[in-house]
């Protein structure tokens, strides 16, 4: 079943300005697995990684084990939670692997739409770092 779903996430990548495989879909158990395989990747001296502020505590654990600096960028509450775009190209440098976005928000309970999230990727792709999703909610077609 979990393997049957990769085509349709793969599906949904179409059109990103990356060149994707199916290969490339990596199905966990869980964020929590999902967080552990991608932070044990990225790890390393020197390189860091961003962090809504509030976050859901083990991505900050998580990324400090596999030696990870781990950097914050603010949530907007008055925008119902949206990413602050401006703290995150605030923190961002050089050494910057990647950025977490938690959809729909724990703690906050915020959904994104989609065009935010449209922005919030594009000012990862044009800061040029990875822009990883806890959680894909797909709509069985009928």
């Amino acid at each position: 079943m979990v393997f049957q779903r990769r085509p349709r996430v793969f599906s949904l990548l179409e059109g990103s300005p990356y060149k994707l495989s199916l290969d490339d879909v990596f199905k966990t158990m869980g964020c929590q697995q999902a967080a552990l395989a991608i932070l044990h990747v990225l790890g390393g001296s020197k390189l860091n990684i961003l962090l809504p502020k509030p976050c859901f505590p083990y991505y900050d654990v998580f990324a400090q084990t596999f030696g990870l600096e781990v950097r914050f960028f603010d949530l907007l509450p008055e925008k119902k939670w949206e990413v602050d775009l401006d703290s995150v190209i605030a923190v961002a440098d050089e050494n910057t692997v990647g950025k977490v976005i938690i959809n729909p928000g724990n703690p906050c309970g915020n959904v994104f739409t989609y065009s935010h999230l449209k922005k919030v990727h594009m000012c990862s792709y044009s800061i040029d770092f990875l822009f990883g999703h806890d959680k894909i909610d797909l709509v069985a077609s009928s």
